[in-house]
């Protein structure tokens, strides 16, 4: 089960956690790459982690014993691309660059990538040519 922050019932503004802020470095460095279309919650709507009261869906950072966190995300792949393995494997390359950085590393355990769907493109581009 993923860890997220509370809502504050005043409506205050929560300030991000080092966790937190390794989540959103993270899927922001997936979904920079045009073969990555969003992050997804799942049907449950478990896969997210709150941000400064901003939740960031298909995204879970969880903690570690060692003090490091596990990050899984949880994307929709946008079609074309070569293959998901070589997909996941560019993704987990960006976002250890981009934890990097922000002197995130350090906090930073393993990186799972796992494809919820694909949407082709190509189809919708056909009918513009």
């Amino acid at each position: 089960m993923p860890a997220t922050e509370p809502p504050t019932r005043s409506g205050a503004r929560l300030a991000s956690t080092p966790r937190s802020r390794l989540a959103r470095v993270a899927l922001e460095a997936a979904t920079a790459l045009p073969e990555v279309a969003a992050g997804v919650r799942g049907r449950h709507r478990v896969w997210t982690t709150a941000d400064a009261g901003e939740i960031l869906a298909g995204v879970v950072a969880a903690a570690r014993p060692d003090g490091r966190f596990d990050v899984e995300l949880h994307l929709v792949a946008e079609w074309p691309f070569g293959s998901l393995f070589a997909l996941a494997d560019q993704v987990r390359v960006r976002v250890r660059r981009a934890a990097a950085r922000v002197d995130l590393d350090g906090i930073l355990g393993s990186i799972t990538v796992g494809f919820e769907d694909v949407h082709d493109t190509t189809s919708r581009n056909m009918g513009s040519e």
